[in-house]
Parts: structure tokens; sequence; C-alpha cells
């Protein structure tokens, strides 16, 4: 790998060993807050916060989010872990209500995806406070060595996990880490690591985005393939290695006709790969938003 671009040596190998780093500051507070202004604004011209399919592949639909994506500094931290050759196959928006009970119980990433090596990496962006009090990620360091584990479902009103896919592994809090961040900072986290949050006992909004990059040369595992239940992707540096993810294309504008359609299929392809896997997760971005 060349030389670093963001990261350095010491960060670098804190992931590899633990599975997770944090926190990197990626943007000035300022322009965190500019994104959420923009994203409020949506919010109120619609009447409701961000909800269902909203929340999912969300860089389709509007353009800041999609800035926020291809963010530089972002981009520049995930390729000094994952290569230059990069792509974006999914995106969940995460917004914890004020005094909210919803929680996610602890799961690795992985679960969802279908993708051989298990090489993929998250980035999760902060554009308020992420505190102790209002519900921010916890991590088990180390745990992302252990590969992909199997899981139970154990559906709750409160996971913002619909499946309640939950890890079949003993986890005390006591041998995990939390992840504070403040806006403009992010987390990194290994697709294996297992990771949750319990609720929001502030009186303020969480709001965070899950940014799920992957290195061109991972692809779908047999099954997919073979079914035909590919999820689309979107290149966002470098170049691609092969054609197993249908791409996808920045969006238009704020929620431009074209772009809501461009949308819908890329979750719909999600949805697609998710049920093919069997884990029957992807259901949850029919429920309303994270209250």
């Amino acid at each position: 790998m060349n030389h670093p671009k963001m990261l350095n040596a010491a960060q670098i190998q804190s992931f590899r060993d633990n599975g997770h780093l944090t926190p990197v500051r990626v943007m000035a507070a300022e322009e965190a807050t500019g994104y959420r202004a923009k994203l409020e604004a949506f919010e109120r011209q619609q009447g409701f916060p961000l909800t269902g399919n909203q929340r999912a592949k969300t860089y389709l639909l509007f353009s800041w989010a999609y800035e926020i994506l291809t963010h530089p500094t972002i981009l520049d931290a995930v390729e000094d872990l994952i290569g230059p050759d990069i792509l974006v196959y999914h995106w969940t928006s995460w917004i914890k209500e004020p005094n909210s009970k919803s929680f996610v119980s602890w799961h690795q990433d992985a679960t969802y995806f279908g993708l051989e090596p298990l090489d993929q990496v998250t980035a999760w962006v902060a554009l308020s406070q992420a505190t102790l009090q209002s519900g921010c990620m916890r991590v088990l360091p180390g745990s992302h060595k252990l590969g992909q584990l199997p899981v139970d479902l154990k559906p709750d009103k409160d996971n913002l996990l619909s499946s309640g896919q939950t890890a079949k592994l003993s986890v005390a809090d006591k041998d995990t880490v939390p992840m504070p961040l403040q806006p403009g900072e992010m987390s990194l986290h290994h697709t294996c690591t297992v990771h949750g949050s319990p609720g929001n006992d502030s009186d303020f909004r969480r709001i965070g985005f899950c940014l799920d990059f992957v290195p061109a040369h991972v692809k779908p595992n047999k099954h997919l393939i073979e079914s035909g239940a590919l999820c689309s992707a979107l290149l966002v540096r470098g170049k691609l290695h092969h054609d197993y993810f249908p791409q996808e294309r920045p969006p238009a504008g704020i929620a431009d006709p074209d772009s809501v359609r461009e949308h819908e299929a890329g979750v719909e392809s999600y949805r697609r790969m998710v049920q093919a896997l069997g884990h029957m997760t992807s259901a949850r971005f029919d429920k309303p938003a994270a209250q």
C-alpha cells in the first residue's frame, strides 16, 4: 500500500489489531452543522423525520448526502485501510430522537452483505453529538478476528434492527468500548466487528450515518451470484475490478424524480440481496423513523 493519505501508521495498526478506530476528524463542526441543516430542512418540508426507505442508501436521494459520502477526507481515511479502489455498498441513516428507547443489538455488518472476502469497512459519521448519554455506538475490541458469527433473531419493538439480529456471542458491557463523537467526527470499524448501541437518554437528537465501503476486489458470495440477487453499488474512487455490482448514479438534486427512481431501485436491490441471504433483515426500512 502507498504512503497513508489521512491516517498514521499507529492508527492503521490499531484498526488492524482492534477492529475499530475513533475519533477521526473529517470535517469542521460548522460543515457538519451545515449538512444537518439541509437534512432537517427536508424533514420540515415533508412534515416528519427521515423515515423508512429514506434511511437506506440516502446518498442516492440527496446531493448533500452524496457530498458527505464522497468527502475527500473520509475517502482518504478509508483508502488507507482498504486501498484506492472503493465502492460504497450501503448507507444507513441512524437518527435517535431525544429520550428514545431505541437501541441496536450486538451484531456484525457482514451478516447483511454476503460479500467475500470480509474486507469491508464502515464509517460512522456524526452530524450531532453522539455521547454516552445519547446512545453512542459501542464495540467489542478484537471481535473482527472471530470472522462471521451465527446469529439469533430476537425481534424487539425498540430494536432498530427489526429482525432483532444478535450475534451468538456473550457480550458484557465491561468488555466493550464506547465511541463518542462530536459533529464532524467519524469512527471506523471492520465489517466483522461486533457493535451495538443503547437508547438515547438525552434531550437532543443523535444523528449519524453508517457508510459501508467495499474494496473493489470484493465480490458477492456464490449464492448471491447464482441467484442473481446482486445489490447495486457506487464507485466512489479508483476503478472497478468486476461487474457483479450493478452501478448506481449520483443524485441529480434533492429528491429529484430521476434520483428518487434510482434510489428506489437501489434499495430494492438491497432488499433482494438480504432476502436471498435468508436473514430477513431488510424489512427494517419499512419501519417509521427511529423514536
